[in-house]
């Protein structure tokens, strides 16, 4: 667009310009009159022309310019429309010019604004410097100065000087010792630098001398390496005939000594500074004499002697001692000791004087040992009776109470070895020495550390009847487990003087009750304590009440005969049963009497109830109470009230047996029962609503021989049973605070028959974790809430297959809901049992399989199991009698007693009331217990075989 805007604006004036010339204005002749030339010119102004010489150039006209002008203007005109281009084509000497606004096109008028300034050069000043080997050199040169160093050869102001301007190089300052001039110093710049200044340095020199004393001889030549002089007789001062340049070093010694006499040189050696050197001091001496003397009690090196700054080092047990330089006769001597012997204060006598005409030896030294302290610090200490020792007892110092330091009486020698004990022990207190022996230094010891604190004895005593191992003994927080048979004891720390201590047993042994005697008190100041007793008594059974013969009959003064039994104990700790079955060679059938045991004073008490066999029950009335039955679940509640459910007997319509689900309640002050609730009539289906909910109409199935406990809330639970066709895993929880007879609650398991269970991963807790169905297992409640349960047995375990029981060992927490297999075998099998050394817990014991077991907890938390029918250490099932306790911490089995085969096994009853190893409860199933105050277990009854094999029922009560 910009290149066809220009051409057509080209085309637009030529049409008017030939127009304007066809138009016939301007000449009417129609002719062109000649063009008239105008020419402008070129100038300007001149600024600092100082000379001649400047010359300015326009296209090839040049215009020399004066000096002082201050305008300029090139002669001839220039036409309108010519390009102009004014330069310097040479300026003035020294001179620097530049041209401004000098070139252009010329217009309608001269060109005036050209500016040309000159302006002078500048140079340096500089020159050549020898001799300067100092520091410290100033030049000066108008003002400006330079400073230079030793060695410098030439030299250069930075500052420079313009052309025309004078300039003065001068020595502002010289080095010390030195004279320095400038030549060709001065000038006027010109027009070049200026380079040829020469600055030359010399040291300057300075005589050389001193005193004269005690020359009264002829002969006496002093020297300087070459230059000598010879004072003359009696002269007391002198000049070496050279000065000695300042820096250099002189040495002035007696080249010649004069005759008869000796003459030393003193300061005579040096470096000449800014003056003359006059202290110099030359004496004389009519003649030389050693001197020395003897020395006593030297023992040690590092005797130094000094007379002035002549020394002798002396040798150990050197007897005399002579110095290397002779002293002048007539000059004074002075003999000290410079550096003392180690270990010995050595002092001069004898040793000033003036050196007569001979040899002075009668200087005596005499050296003596030097004695320091032996100490240190102490710590800990704030009683009386710590006795320190130095070397065997020799040397001894009581220390006060509560001091912090100590010092031994006597002193001793460096190089002396010492040995610091304690000589005697504070009481029942330990004093420690660290340091304490060496060889005396040549100071006061001052670091040995004496560290005092309450002594420790070993705390530990004796042991009887200690025939199991498990034994942990314990005082405070220090343990000690205790081996099997040991007789003897001590914990692992010691207890100081002073402290009390409490010996207690933490962990009873596997079969045996220990108990402390002496082992309470304060730790005395005397050797190990070894008084604490601790008696150990084996458990024993003992056949406290009832025939030791099968079949006793029931009576209103002791209980007959039974097994699966229900029972429980009160806060009192007494103990109550309720049922069971009887049977024997002739009859067999169920109770529903009540009865109560006391442990205090050895009776039975008839509570209630019939004392025949198959009662029926009372459902209605005021006089309710449940009829004859066996295996039921029973338990107590916080406020102590027993409940009771289910089991094998009589119902409301009178058949028998059959398996019930009817629940009652045991009031323990009035003692009656009360019918709570559930299906009256045997055999009854349950009604398990929905999985984890309380509901007035849930219900659990008839059943018999389920494994039961209470938690800290007082809510009753129960796991499995059997209802005589078909067991169960179903874990069910009553609550008797909810509504106005409590709710049940279906919590886990199958509401099926039969189930497996699910074992999970050994060891490992987890929710869909359960056992597998079965009725009479065995079950404990631990320390910490948890419920463990072990075996049990399917309906055909008492058939002769005897492949329906299981010895798997669960653990339930009902904190976490989950269920956690810990052993055993988890499918119904012939497992025997691996039953180890007895006594000795091992992690591959394991009880036989079995079910009707009875188990308790002792006061450790160890889990006990009596009996039971199963598997032995054999191939065949059987009534069992062995006893086994379960370590939970360790997660072991030991086997304590019994057979190790199934039985039947017949009782050792011993003596009625006489506890003793030998007495052993015979084979049985179903037998109940209970645990006492003081930890023991009570066994009653139980079914076994007699003779001949037939089911007898047993009335006997074991005490373990």
């Amino acid at each position: 667009m910009l290149t066809i805007f220009r051409w057509a604006a080209a085309v637009a004036g030529a049409l008017v310009l030939a127009a304007c010339n066809n138009s016939g204005s301007g000449n009417s002749s129609g002719s062109t009159p000649p063009p008239t030339s105008t020419t402008y010119t070129v100038g300007g102004t001149v600024s600092g022309v100082t000379g001649s010489g400047l010359v300015l150039s326009n296209n090839g006209t040049t215009l020399p310019v004066g000096s002082g002008d201050s305008t300029f203007t090139f002669t001839g005109g220039l036409a309108t429309g010519t390009a102009y281009d004014v330069t310097v084509q040479s300026a003035p000497a020294g001179l620097l010019c530049s041209v401004a606004s000098g070139s252009g096109t010329i217009g309608s008028s001269n060109v005036t604004n050209i500016a040309v300034t000159c302006t002078a050069q500048n140079h340096s000043v500089g020159g050549t410097i020898s001799g300067l080997k100092a520091d410290g050199l100033v030049l000066a040169n108008n003002g400006a100065s330079v400073t230079l160093n030793s060695g410098t050869t030439q030299f250069t102001f930075t500052t420079l000087i313009a052309t025309g301007t004078p300039y003065a190089v001068t020595v502002q300052a010289a080095p010390a010792g030195y004279t320095c001039s400038v030549a060709n110093g001065s000038g006027t710049m010109g027009t070049a630098d200026i380079s040829n200044v020469v600055v030359t340095c010399s040291t300057q020199s300075y005589p050389v001398g001193g005193t004269i004393s005690g020359f009264t001889s002829t002969g006496l030549v002093l020297a300087n390496g070459t230059d000598r002089i010879t004072p003359a007789t009696n002269a007391t001062s002198f000049t070496m005939p050279t000065p000695v340049a300042s820096t250099s070093s002189y040495a002035v010694t007696v080249a010649v000594q004069p005759a008869g006499m000796s003459c030393s040189v003193a300061n005579g050696s040096g470096t000449v500074g800014n003056s003359a050197v006059t202290n110099i001091a030359v004496t004389c001496t009519d003649q030389s004499y050693t001197l020395g003397g003897t020395v006593a009690g030297l023992t040690a090196s590092g005797l130094v002697l000094a007379n002035g700054a002549d020394t002798v080092t002396v040798a150990a047990n050197a007897g005399s001692f002579t110095f290397p330089t002779s002293v002048a006769f007539g000059a004074s001597y002075a003999v000290t000791v410079s550096v003392q012997p180690m270990g010995l204060t050595c002092s001069v006598s004898g040793g000033t004087g003036t050196m007569a005409a001979n040899n002075v030896n009668n200087v005596a030294v005499t050296c003596s040992p030097v004695t320091y302290t032996l100490g240190g610090s102490i710590s800990g200490l704030t009683v009386t009776g710590l006795v320190l020792a130095n070397s065997n007892n020799t040397d001894k110092v009581t220390v006060a109470a509560n001091a912090t330091s100590f010092v031994l009486p006597t002193a001793l020698a460096a190089a002396t070895p010492y040995s610091v004990t304690v000589s005697t022990q504070p009481n029942g207190w330990m004093c420690t020495v660290s340091g304490g022996s060496g060889n005396m230094p040549a100071a006061n010891v001052t670091s040995v550390q004496v560290t005092c604190a309450l002594r420790a004895y070993t705390l530990g005593g004796t042991i009887t009847g200690l025939a199991d191992s498990g034994l942990v003994l314990t005082d405070g927080t220090d343990h000690v487990s205790v081996a099997a048979n040991a007789t003897t004891f001590s914990m692992p720390t010691g207890v100081v003087f002073g402290s009390p201590y409490t010996v207690t047993v933490q962990t009873q042994p596997v079969a045996a009750k220990c108990t402390v005697t002496n082992g309470t008190g304060t730790m005395p100041a005397q050797n190990n304590m070894t008084s604490v007793q601790v008696t150990c008594t084996a458990f024993e059974w003992t056949w406290v009440a009832g025939s030791d013969t099968p079949g006793a009959v029931n009576s209103t003064v002791v209980p007959g005969a039974r097994d699966s039994q229900m029972t429980w104990k009160d806060s009192a700790g007494n103990f109550w049963m309720f049922g069971g079955e009887f049977a024997n060679a002739t009859s067999a059938g169920t109770y529903d009497d009540v009865w109560e045991y006391s442990p205090g004073t050895n009776q039975w008490t008839y509570v209630t109830g019939d004392t025949a066999l198959n009662p029926p029950g009372n459902y209605s009335g005021a006089t309710e109470s449940p009829g004859g039955r066996q295996a039921g679940m029973v338990w107590t509640d916080g406020t102590g009230n027993v409940w009771l459910f289910g089991g094998f007997g009589i119902d409301s319509a009178g058949n028998n047996p059959v398996v019930l689900s009817d629940l009652w309640k045991f009031n323990m002050l009035s003692r009656t029962w009360t019918l709570v609730g559930g299906p009256t009539v045997g055999g009854q289906a349950g009604s398990y609503g929905t999985l984890g909910s309380f509901n007035t109409t849930n219900w659990p199935h008839a059943r018999l021989g389920s494994s039961t406990w209470t938690d800290s809330g007082g809510r009753l639970w129960m796991f499995g049973g059997s209802d005589s066709g078909a067991t169960y895993n179903d874990v069910w929880v009553f609550d008797p605070k909810l509504g106005t007879a409590g709710e049940w609650a279906w919590v886990a398991g199958s509401n099926t028959a039969g189930s497996a269970g699910t074992s999970g991963t050994q060891g490992t807790g987890a929710s869909g974790n359960i056992p597998g169905a079965r009725y009479g297992a065995m079950t404990w409640t631990d320390a910490t809430g948890k419920i463990w349960l072990f075996g049990g047995a399917t309906p055909d375990a008492l058939a002769s297959n005897g492949s329906d029981y299981f010895n798997d060992l669960w653990v339930y927490d009902p904190t976490t809901t989950y269920w956690t297999w810990m052993s055993g075998t988890t499918t119904k099998s012939t497992a025997p049992g691996t039953y180890g050394t007895k006594g000795t817990f091992a992690a591959g014991n394991q009880p036989g399989a079995r079910g009707g077991a009875v188990a308790w907890v002792d006061t450790s938390g160890k889990l006990w199991m009596f009996g039971g029918f199963g598997f032995g250490s054999g191939a065949a099932d059987s009534y069992l009698n062995d006893l086994w306790v379960y370590d939970t911490a360790s997660q072991q089995w030991a086997w304590i007693g019994g057979s190790n085969t199934a039985g039947p096994n017949t009782g050792n009853y011993g003596s009625l009331g006489v506890a003793a190893a030998t007495n052993q409860p015979g084979s049985r199933l179903a037998a109940r217990g209970w645990t006492d105050t003081n930890g023991n277990f009570w066994l009653f009854g139980g079914l076994s075989a007699d003779s001949v094999g037939n089911a007898v029922d047993l009335s006997d009560l074991w005490m373990y």
